[in-house]
């Protein structure tokens, strides 16, 4: 082989050694960067997956502190509630007391009208006012236990409604937290796998 012949092949082999090393150097350049993008990748991951926490921590707290609101005016409602049962109660007594006095006094009416006298007449006069104004106790009574009634029925219904409020609101706040923890698994997942692509 002559000088001039194993001359171009070593020229060959430098250039071919010169492109494969240019070669090498790019892929460890790609390399680099696939390491770079995997770890950008993880840090982001690692980094909502702290934010929906704190986000979704601070919801929660948010949602007791409305629900804690909502248990006291509930529980507000519920003392007035067995207030008005208490008032109830008494006027109720106090109406059965009345109509059995009422009574009382209707058959010492009609006692005293069968024995009619005439000195019976001022008695019979006084006992007939008297029924006349217990009958009008009577009525105001159950007025009264008629209006207290209505309240209570009202404080019920806002109870009621105080109490669907809540639930309601508990409701939405899980649905928005599934909706962001179902967000967060698909993120990490859409970044596990451009992780995996860009591994080398």
């Amino acid at each position: 082989m002559s000088w001039a012949t194993r001359l171009k092949n070593g020229r060959d082999r430098d250039n071919a050694i010169e492109m494969l090393n240019g070669r090498l150097a790019s892929l460890e350049h790609e390399r680099e960067n696939h390491r770079k993008i995997s770890a950008q990748a993880q840090a982001a991951a690692a980094e909502f997956s702290a934010l929906a926490g704190k986000s979704e921590n601070e919801q929660i707290a948010k949602l007791f502190a409305a629900l804690k609101d909502e248990a006291a005016k509930y529980g507000e409602l519920l003392e007035k509630h067995e207030e008005l049962n208490l008032k109830v109660e008494f006027l109720s007594a106090e109406k059965a007391r009345a109509l059995a006095e009422a009574g009382r006094l209707a058959r010492e009416n009609t006692a005293l009208s069968s024995g009619a006298e005439q000195k019976a007449g001022e008695l019979l006069q006084g006992r007939n006012e008297a029924i006349k104004e217990l009958m009008r106790k009577i009525k105001s009574m159950e007025e009264s236990l008629s209006a207290e009634r209505g309240k209570n029925a009202g404080l019920l219904k806002a109870a009621e409604d105080e109490k669907t409020g809540v639930l309601v609101e508990l409701k939405r706040s899980e649905e928005e937290t599934a909706a962001v923890r179902d967000r967060q698994r698909s993120l990490e997942h859409e970044l596990g796998d451009t992780a995996e692509k860009w591994r080398p």
